[in-house]
Parts: C-alpha cells; structure tokens; sequence
C-alpha cells in the first residue's frame, strides 16, 4: 500500500498546543490529551488515504474539509 507524507505546519503545532492549552485549563490534562491526540491521530492517517472528504475551491482554494466523528471539521492544504 503506498503511503504518502503527512506534515504538519508550524501554524498547526502552535493552534494544537493553545487548544490544549485551553481544555486542559477548562477540563483536565487528560481529556484535552484524548483530544489533541486523537485530532493528531487522524491528520497522521491521512498518511494512507489523504484524498477522503469533499473539495470546497468554493469557499477557499484548496480547501479540504474531512468529516470529524461529529459535528467537528478538519482541514487541510
């Protein structure tokens, strides 16, 4: 099975560790552990299928929203 990259932008190691930041201050280090990681899990499994979800050159070039396991949205460039 081909593989391809996944990297992840300076923009995005900051915007993880603020939200980390944020639910481990709200809830706990554990849950926003849970979060932040599972969020990490899915980009690096992008790794094996990375053209999944719907393309929105509406409303960004190169937008790429990926459904979440609820209402939450993932993008990527």
């Amino acid at each position: 099975m081909r593989t391809y990259p996944v990297e992840f932008t300076p923009e995005f190691r900051e915007q993880i560790e603020n939200l980390y930041d944020y639910i481990a201050e709200e809830a706990s280090p554990d849950i926003a552990e849970r979060y932040t990681g599972a969020i990490v899990s899915y980009c690096e499994s992008l790794c094996t299928f990375p053209h999944r979800g719907t393309m929105r050159d509406d409303l960004l070039v190169a937008y790429h929203p990926l459904q979440g396991q609820s209402r939450d949205r993932l993008r990527c460039r």
